[in-house]
């Protein structure tokens, strides 16, 4: 349920043509490895059938460190990630 509603605020500034059917795509960067990603990526899962208006792909970075130097390097708006999770004394400092 919080997963549901923390990805309904990651998209809520989508705009995307109403004739258009495909579900819009949220990249969600995270840290999670091991038995933490398979439970993510069991939620996400969970979430995308759910609904079809959005598809929620997690991207494991392996680490907060791999992570924010993906952050930092500002890839290109294209490659940039809908959503992340990060620590949160980290982003202050960015």
């Amino acid at each position: 349920m919080a997963l549901t509603a923390l990805m309904a605020l990651g998209a809520a500034g989508c705009k995307q043509a109403k004739t258009q059917s495909a579900p819009i795509k949220i990249t969600y960067w995270h840290r999670m490895t091991g038995s933490y990603n398979t439970a993510l990526q069991h939620e996400i899962k969970a979430f995308n059938r759910s609904q079809s208006k959005y598809r929620v792909v997690g991207v494991s970075q392996g680490s907060y460190d791999a992570l924010q130097e993906k952050i930092m390097r500002r890839p290109s708006p294209r490659r940039c990630p809908s959503w992340l999770k990060h620590r949160t004394p980290t982003l202050a400092t960015m």
